[in-house]
């Protein structure tokens, strides 16, 4: 399966592309994403592969994915589609797009990059410390200043505002995780 981006549809590639374009003649420019994940400028004289950082696509993907478990039921120590916690839905979640994290929320915000709040994108975690002052809760960011994450056994996976005083006030971090 070929998934193909218009340069017009994605304007970081449609940068490169015309940076390209100025060096080879370039009468079609497509972008593909090949069933290996890996990114390929064609049109270009040939097809020139590109690696992926968090693109946009990826992104969006991966945040699709987690707000389709919207109403899934909270489970203690759940990692699966009969229930979850928060950590085990973020692992769920990133493994369908290949990325393995490890299992709880505090193993998670030990690794991947370390991310400003004014630098968040979809798909970036949010951590949160639980009573006991240290990293108990972790979300997604979906953007718009919301995240999904699964709350609690009244609530279940749901989507919440990044801003309510309550996450606000017990916010230690983001990371971006990678492959």
């Amino acid at each position: 399966m070929v998934i193909r981006y218009r340069a017009a549809a994605a304007p970081a590639l449609a940068a490169l592309m015309m940076l390209a374009s100025t060096a080879f003649a370039a009468p079609s420019q497509t972008i593909e994403r090949n069933t290996t994940g890996k990114l390929a400028v064609q049109g270009l004289r040939g097809v020139f592969p590109q690696t992926p950082t968090n693109s946009a696509p990826e992104r969006d993907s991966i945040v699709r994915t987690a707000l389709s478990f919207r109403g899934t039921r909270y489970r203690y120590g759940g990692t699966g589609r009969s229930g979850f916690d928060c950590s085990g839905f973020i692992r769920y979640v990133y493994s369908k797009d290949g990325t393995g994290l490890p299992r709880t929320a505090a193993e998670q915000y030990r690794i991947g990059k370390k991310i400003p709040l004014s630098e968040l994108m979809p798909g970036d975690l949010l951590f949160y410390r639980s009573s006991r002052k240290r990293v108990g809760h972790v979300a997604m960011y979906t953007g718009n200043g919301k995240m999904v994450h699964a709350a609690n056994s009244r609530k279940g996976v749901t989507v919440d505002s990044i801003n309510s005083p309550y996450y606000k006030n017990r916010f230690v971090g983001a990371r971006r995780p990678g492959k």
